[in-house]
């Protein structure tokens, strides 16, 4: 809380997570929950007998007053898979971003009718859309949540009062070079870039005396790996996975059995993969920044640092990869608005 009694609050919504956290006395806190959304029938929820369905992690949850929506991990489970997606249209992002990030806002708010100081990424392509973004989010707000028979179990009210936008991976610099005592680390100043990999995009960044000069968005990123392998089977056996199913294979480290029998080795064909699409990186990133090894540093964030910070390294000599790759976008925005808001 700031002197004007304003939480200080960050969302991060991505395509395949959304990170939020808030300045608290002690720290900052943050937390995570699946982007995965579909429809709600609450009738057809009471006709299910046995699932899992965690207050902590999965929600049910209407903005405004429109009609509620199920968030999580276990909407892909109960709900038709027809009705399930990840967000990777950038219509349907746009449409649903407002609705992550309110609802984000909501699970940190305490009382009713606070007021709220709010940091968010956009990726260089969505930057574009931002006033509309803005005019969705700014201003006063009621989330609700339900539980799994209908009845509203939670009613948070807020209003956002200050928002203020950063372009995707810009903060993760801020995560590296604000200390405890919020002080810029001076060799950040230095000109570097940032490459931050997410699920549908890869946004670089251009960094100079802790701005951004020039940036930009790369369809090419963790979904490209997964496409990669979806077309490689259809390719050898003309059987087609989406790429939600070949992500559970792939983090489970599961090789695939198709039923005619053949085998599929995921650790094999991931490493093609990632070398296929690390190589387009690459060459994007040389196109319109030139030789990358004329800067400073090159530090690595996102999701897809679990992918592909090994064959990256191999790519930038001077390449710094984040250790909480998944937060630093969310803990870096919470330092800048205790920087400037306090």
């Amino acid at each position: 809380m700031n002197e004007k009694n304003q939480l200080l609050i960050s969302v991060d919504a991505g395509r395949s997570s959304v990170k939020y956290g808030i300045v608290r006395k002690s720290g900052i806190s943050k937390n995570i929950f699946s982007s995965k959304f579909g429809s709600v029938d609450f009738a057809y929820l009471s006709t299910m007998t046995a699932f899992t369905f965690s207050e902590k992690t999965d929600m049910i949850v209407s903005v405004d007053d429109g009609d509620p929506m199920m968030i999580g991990d276990t909407c892909e489970k109960l709900l038709p898979p027809e009705k399930v997606m990840y967000v990777t249209d950038d219509e349907i992002y746009l449409q649903y971003v407002s609705t992550y990030i309110l609802t984000a806002i909501a699970k940190l708010v305490e009382t009713d009718n606070s007021d709220v100081v709010l940091s968010i990424n956009l990726t260089y392509n969505n930057m574009a859309r931002c006033s509309e973004i803005k005019e969705k989010i700014k201003g006063q707000h009621s989330v609700k949540f339900y539980n799994t028979k209908g009845d509203v179990i939670v009613n948070k009210t807020f209003t956002i009062t200050k928002l203020a936008p950063f372009y995707q991976g810009v903060p993760s610099l801020m995560y590296l070079a604000i200390d405890e005592n919020l002080k810029f680390d001076e060799s950040y100043r230095r000109d570097g870039i940032i490459i931050d990999i997410g699920r549908k995009t890869s946004d670089v960044s251009l960094m100079r005396d802790f701005e951004s000069v020039k940036g930009r968005s790369y369809e090419t990123a963790t979904e490209n790996v997964f496409k990669y392998i979806e077309d490689y089977i259809y390719e050898k056996e003309k059987v087609r996975f989406d790429t939600m199913s070949i992500e559970k294979y792939v983090v489970d480290n599961e090789n695939i059995v198709l039923r005619n029998g053949v085998t599929i080795d995921i650790k094999a064909v991931l490493s093609k993969a990632l070398e296929f699409v690390s190589e387009q990186l690459r060459n994007k990133v040389i196109e319109d920044f030139g030789k990358y090894n004329s800067v400073k540093w090159v530090i690595l964030t996102g999701g897809g640092v679990y992918y592909f910070k090994e064959i990256l390294k191999n790519i930038f000599s001077n390449l710094i990869v984040i250790d909480d790759c998944i937060y630093s976008n969310t803990i870096g925005m919470c330092y800048l608005l205790q920087k400037y808001e306090n």
